[in-house]
């Protein structure tokens, strides 16, 4: 066959291992998820708003640490021969009262410190879902470039053969329909990709056009850590520690309702002034509330079902994550099964067989059809490893989630 119309084989192979081996980033993609996760911490409104709470919460363990103020009384009788009195009272908290305060603020300071943990595992897993799903778009993009490459080199060899009438037009306006409707699926791909970085910036408030791109792989190595101490992570999950907030609060507030059955109680000291009498009057005295109808005991029993109720759910939370993680880790091992057969195996062995069929299409011993089926086949199988890898990644921002781990 003449040298002129035939790609050798191994001008053939670099264009082969585009498709074979990942893109490398241009120099526009400068947004790594570390950067990107960056800016989430520090601008997005959900986690600035926790940060405030729990500050708030802070003011409010100090506020309920301080004491009663004094009341302090003065009143006048007889406006023609004037009594005036003077009295100072001091509200004393018995039955721990003021602890049981301080305790129930210390919850709720518990709480808004999980709360902002809940947050911070939500808005990083979320980050990671919205940058790999951008990072999958633009690496189907790489991938579809080079199929687009490799597509128009087949229809520049035929336009040779039909120059020569070896090759009829039917196999050119195949080869060209085929290189539009490429172009037409790349034009998707691109605009997939423009809205999937839209939707990254948002969670900060990035404009349209302050991010250029992504960087990173979309392959990761396994989580065994995971699996090997899954109880430990279960513990550090933001939300059961949302959970054991709200049973400590519970408890503050048992001992709160408790505290309260105990009567209040005041100590009083005064100076009487008689000025028709020229008398100096002093005493001293004591306030205590009479527990007569009304001792508390519901409030204390209802908070008990409280923190019962609180406990039960903690226990059914704990057990309900420890699934749900198993469930990602069982899902993980399957994507990364099929992963590793489709790069390892799939795409390797059909890249081999494009080059044969290309070898043979060029020896006029193979037709068109039969080529852009396979080329067709590696392109699919590609897109299916990246969508594999990309549900891997996924998977693992679910755990994130979870357990607010990286």
């Amino acid at each position: 066959m003449d040298s002129t119309f035939t790609l050798k084989k191994t001008a053939l192979l670099p264009l082969l291992l585009l498709f074979i081996l990942p893109g490398h980033p241009s120099a526009q993609e400068t947004l790594t998820i570390n950067k990107a996760i960056a800016h989430v911490l520090e601008q997005n409104g959900g986690i600035q708003a926790a940060l405030k709470e729990q500050a708030a919460t802070r003011h409010g363990l100090r506020q309920a640490a301080r004491l009663p103020n004094p009341e302090l009384e003065v009143e006048t009788e007889n406006l023609g021969d004037a009594t005036t009195s003077l009295k100072l009272s001091q509200p004393v908290e018995l039955g721990g009262k003021r602890k049981a305060r301080v305790r129930m603020a210390r919850a709720d300071s518990l709480k808004a410190f999980a709360e902002l943990e809940t947050r911070r595992a939500a808005i990083i897993a979320e980050t990671h879902r919205r940058f790999y799903k951008a990072l999958s778009h633009q690496k189907q993009i790489e991938q579809l470039d080079s199929l687009i490459l490799f597509a128009e080199s087949i229809k520049t060899n035929i336009e040779k053969q039909v120059e020569i009438g070896r090759s009829g037009k039917t196999e050119l306006l195949r080869s060209m329909k085929d290189i539009t409707l490429l172009r037409i699926e790349q034009n998707t791909l691109v605009r997939e990709y423009e809205n999937s970085i839209i939707a990254l910036g948002a969670l900060w408030g990035a404009g349209k056009n302050s991010i250029q791109g992504v960087s990173g792989e979309l392959q990761t190595s396994r989580r065994s850590a995971i699996r090997d101490s899954l109880e430990t992570y279960v513990e550090q999950s933001p939300l059961l520690h949302a959970a054991l907030a709200e049973i400590e609060a519970a408890i503050a507030q048992e001992n709160a309702s408790r505290a309260q059955g105990v009567p209040e109680f005041s100590i009083k000291g005064g100076y009487a002034r008689d000025a028709g009498a020229g008398d100096n009057l002093y005493s001293l005295g004591a306030t205590v509330g009479l527990p007569l109808f009304n001792r508390n005991k519901d409030a204390v029993a209802a908070a008990i079902n409280r923190t019962g109720a609180a406990g039960k759910k903690a226990d059914e939370l704990r057990n309900e994550l420890y699934a749900r993680l198993m469930q990602s880790l069982g899902q993980i091992d399957q994507l990364e099964f099929k992963a590793t057969e489709l790069k390892e195996r799939v795409i390797p062995q059909t890249g081999e067989v494009l080059v044969e069929l290309r070898r043979l299409f060029e020896a006029g011993k193979s037709g068109y059809v039969e080529l852009i089926t396979t080329q067709r086949e590696l392109v699919d199988a590609w897109r299916d490893y990246l969508t594999t890898e990309t549900e891997i990644r996924l998977a693992l921002a679910d755990i994130i989630e979870l357990t607010g781990q990286q």
